[in-house]
């Protein structure tokens, strides 16, 4: 293919220079007609001028005639020298394209059998070359063939310590996954009893009694591969290892590895399920309440948060209490959720700035019902959760018998019937008011508030302005809510039930942090991120 395509650009040139050599035998032939046009002309003007001069002569005088006699003898040679040449010329002229022509033709012949060596003596160049390509990439390949056989030596003679020191790391890993299967065999072979307990049938039962209770199960290791290494643990991970509790936070989620911290969350997460499951068979409704929005007065400081508007804030709730007594107004008559509350106060063993509660309401219903609703409700859990049964009713004191015991009122708990007229008029101390709220304490703990709500927007108002809020601080914090409670607000009452305070009083557990994944120190710091952040 190559030797076509050179041969087809040899034939080209070819073509092209005698296609050169013709045009100038052109210009060439050309040149010589002009130039013999030329001598021609000269000559006629020669014979004219001599017609002319011999025509003046009749009337010239004797010396002039023979001045000019010798005139026309020169004219005459000259004129004969001309025609010689003239003569010579056309002469010249018939030779000499035929002369270019067998010269340039000789030039062509000469040029193209220059080329067909050039391309004979490029293609031997070009075989030399392939040869010589050909060599040095074998000579290549050999020398990295070598090289690559160097390499591996080497490096497997410098991954030998590494290779021993993986090794020993590997047989330490495999002792601690050996007893890890050891405890989860035994795991398995209790499950395993207790499933053949409960669903083998009686023959099944008596075979396990002959046999014996207890099985042994043996498992092979197959293949064992490392997924990914570990830094040098700053405690070990076992329950029974006393560990500084800074520390424990800090590595909070080295901390959640050992059994005893995981377990608590394990127990939450059962016991919230239940609840969960026990309010959805009686029809309450899980809606979600907003976390960004307006402070209210309920005891304690506010969490701020800046907002993209300038000069304002949103807070964050200290519950959801105004939110799911509007949620009343608007039809859902039982309401639930698992809420996150937030309270800018000082952290202490049963209290943290943020936690979980569950809130309930119930519309149409008394103070009495919803004590009744709770204990079933907690009856239940505890049950469920911890296989334990609890008597109903609770014990419960009389308000005289709790005086003694401080406990916090929100403003919107409604007073006893009696109270409501003479409060409304002016007519009574509202400090001998007693309100429709109860608690609960366990263990000197209260886990536990409770209260029929006011549904009236004049009693509403009536109490704000008792504690304190002049007319434009109720527009201000309370006017939307005060305006819902004129659109013919139902009766209704509900709880807030501090989950994570709860458990650590049945789990015995030191401290409400154990409850929470990842907790706030008592000066409400986190030990694992660091929050709060400086402002800048």
């Amino acid at each position: 293919m190559l030797e076509v395509k050179r041969q087809g650009i040899a034939e080209e040139v070819i073509t092209n220079i005698q296609a050169y050599l013709t045009d100038v035998q052109r210009d060439i032939a050309g040149s010589i007609h002009i130039e013999l046009n030329w001598h021609k002309k000269i000559g006629e003007e020669i014979n004219q001028q001599a017609e002319r001069i011999v025509e003046n002569e009749l009337d010239l005088p004797a010396n002039k005639l023979k001045a000019n006699n010798v005139n026309i003898h020169k004219d005459k040679f000259r004129i004969e020298k001309l025609l010689s040449e003239l003569q010579l010329l056309e002469k010249i002229t018939d030779e000499i394209p035929q002369a270019i022509y067998q010269q340039k033709s000789a030039e062509i012949k000469n040029s193209s059998q220059a080329l067909q060596n050039y391309l004979a003596t490029h293609q031997q160049v070009e075989e030399i070359l392939d040869l010589s390509q050909k060599a040095i990439v074998s000579k290549q390949i050999t020398q990295l063939e070598e090289a690559e056989k160097k390499l591996s030596s080497l490096l497997e003679e410098e991954n030998q310590e590494k290779k021993k020191n993986k090794i020993q790391e590997l047989e330490k890993q495999i002792k601690e996954y050996q007893e890890t299967l050891i405890r989860f065999s035994e795991q398995l072979d209790q499950k395993e009893t207790q499933h053949k307990e409960t669903q083998t049938t009686e023959e099944e039962n008596q075979q396990v009694a002959q046999s014996g209770s207890e099985k042994e199960i043996e498992i092979e290791l197959v293949k064992l591969e490392l997924i990914n290494d570990s830094k040098e643990l700053p405690f070990e991970i076992k329950d029974e290892v006393n560990i500084n509790e800074d520390t424990r936070y800090r590595y909070r989620y080295l901390d959640l590895r050992r059994p005893i911290s995981k377990n608590l969350l394990l127990v939450k997460d059962k016991f919230c399920h239940e609840l969960r499951n026990f309010l959805h068979k009686k029809d309450f409704v899980d809606v979600e309440t907003p976390i960004l929005a307006q402070s209210s007065p309920e005891g304690a400081n506010c969490f701020l948060v800046p907002s993209s508007i300038k000069e304002r804030y949103y807070t964050l709730p200290q519950s959801p209490q105004i939110f799911k007594q509007l949620l009343m107004v608007g039809g859902f008559n039982k309401y639930y959720q698992i809420a996150k509350s937030f309270r800018n106060e000082d952290a202490r063993s049963n209290r943290q700035i943020e936690f979980s509660q569950l809130d309930l309401e119930m519309s149409f219903a008394t103070a009495k019902e919803i004590m009744s609703l709770t204990e079933k409700l907690l009856k239940h859990v505890l049950k469920k959760t911890f296989n334990h049964e609890i008597k109903t009713p609770f014990p419960s004191l009389t308000y005289q018998e709790s005086k003694k015991y401080e406990s916090f009122r929100h403003p919107f708990t409604i007073p006893q019937k009696k109270y409501i007229k003479p409060l409304l008029n002016n007519k009574i101390d509202p400090e001998r008011v007693i309100g429709e709220a109860f608690d609960l304490v366990c263990n000197g703990e209260e886990i536990l508030s409770g209260s029929i709500r006011i549904h009236q927007a004049e009693l509403q108002e009536k109490v704000l302005e008792i504690l304190g809020y002049n007319k434009e601080a109720r527009e201000k914090n309370f006017g939307y809510f005060l305006r819902a409670l004129e659109f013919a607000a139902p009766p209704h009452g509900g709880i807030g039930l501090g989950i994570d305070r709860l458990l650590t009083v049945i789990l015995n557990t030191n401290n409400l942090k154990e409850l929470i994944a990842f907790p706030k120190n008592i000066d409400g710091t986190c030990s694992l991120t660091g929050a709060p952040n400086l402002l800048n």
